[in-house]
């Protein structure tokens, strides 16, 4: 919402959002959000990564401003991912792991994880 200097909702300015962006590393931060329309903008963020001390950030020509402190919860696995020698663990990815696996022999674990998506 786009405040006045009296903190009243201004509907008078279109100032366009330039971009946004958030602290997940793994989301695709929206590439603009767009204008104001009455003294409000409206945009969608969807993130990747669980955790707490996300914010996003939208960006104008006039001036930056970040958004509160939120956390994302982790959801109801519907996916395994198999880690096999050579790979990692990443989550909030696609498709949660990285690296190539390496021929192992018979002593190395296979790591398993439960991912939401």
């Amino acid at each position: 919402m786009r405040l006045t200097q009296f903190f009243n909702t201004d509907t008078v300015n279109t100032t366009t959002i330039d971009s946004l962006l958030t602290s997940d590393p793994n989301d695709q931060d929206p590439k603009t959000a767009g204008a104001f329309s009455a003294g409000v903008a409206t945009f969608s963020v969807t993130n990747a990564t669980v955790g707490a001390g996300n914010t996003v950030v939208a960006v104008t020509a006039l001036t930056d401003n970040t958004s509160s402190s939120y956390t994302v919860n982790a959801t109801t696995a519907t996916r395994l991912v198999a880690i096999l020698p050579g790979q990692s663990f990443t989550p909030g990815t696609s498709p949660g792991k990285t690296g190539t696996p390496r021929p192992g022999d018979g002593r190395d674990a296979v790591q398993r994880y439960g991912k939401s998506c």
